[in-house]
C-alpha cells in the first residue's frame, strides 16, 4: 500500500510511532505497507484516524489493491 506509506512519511511519522497511535505492531503496519497482509477493519480504521485521512480513501476498494470491508 504505497498510499499508506507515502501518507505516513509525509505526516513524519516512524513506523513505530504509527503502531503505537494505531495500537498494533510495526510489523504488522510494515506488512500492511508492502501488501503482504490483509488486516482486520478494525486495524485499518485505526490506521486512517491517525493520518486522519478517511478509510476508503485510504484503503480504496476501487483499486483492486485491498479489500476494504464497508466500515460506516
Amino acid at each position: 500500500m504505497k498510499r499508506l506509506r507515502d501518507e505516513r512519511i509525509a505526516q513524519g511519522m516512524s513506523l513505530r510511532e504509527m503502531s503505537y497511535f494505531a495500537r498494533c505492531s510495526h510489523t504488522t503496519l510494515a506488512r500492511l505497507e508492502r501488501g503482504d497482509l490483509t488486516v482486520a477493519a478494525a486495524i485499518k480504521v485505526r490506521v486512517a484516524h491517525v493520518l486522519g485521512i478517511p478509510v476508503a480513501e485510504l484503503f480504496d476498494p476501487e483499486s483492486g489493491t485491498d479489500d476494504v470491508e464497508a466500515v460506516s
